[in-house]
């Protein structure tokens, strides 16, 4: 979606719409920004290994991890960890 902010000789300045980021000001800063979702709700182990190998690169994975765990996210690599790594992890600290 875009918003035209501003109209110059007929012509409207476009501007994607800023991620939501009020609730997660992290967001802009996660090496997955600019990927396909789809690759962090993997089908097969090689796509989850994808994933993960992209969290590996992530200076925000620590917050990304902590977001999936208070929002309770079952599903998809969050942190890089895959959903089984963090139901194991919350068995362990819990």
């Amino acid at each position: 979606m875009s918003q035209t902010l501003e109209k110059t000789g007929g012509r409207g300045i476009e501007l994607l719409a800023a991620p939501i980021t009020e609730e997660r000001p992290w967001v802009v800063f996660s090496a997955c920004r600019d990927k396909d979702s789809d690759l962090f709700f993997p089908e097969t182990k090689a796509q989850e290994r994808s994933a993960v190998s992209i969290c590996a690169t992530c200076p925000v994975k620590g917050e990304c991890l902590e977001y999936a765990f208070e929002a309770d996210i079952r599903f998809g690599v969050w942190g890089g960890m895959t959903e089984r790594q963090r139901r194991r992890l919350a068995r362990r600290i819990a």
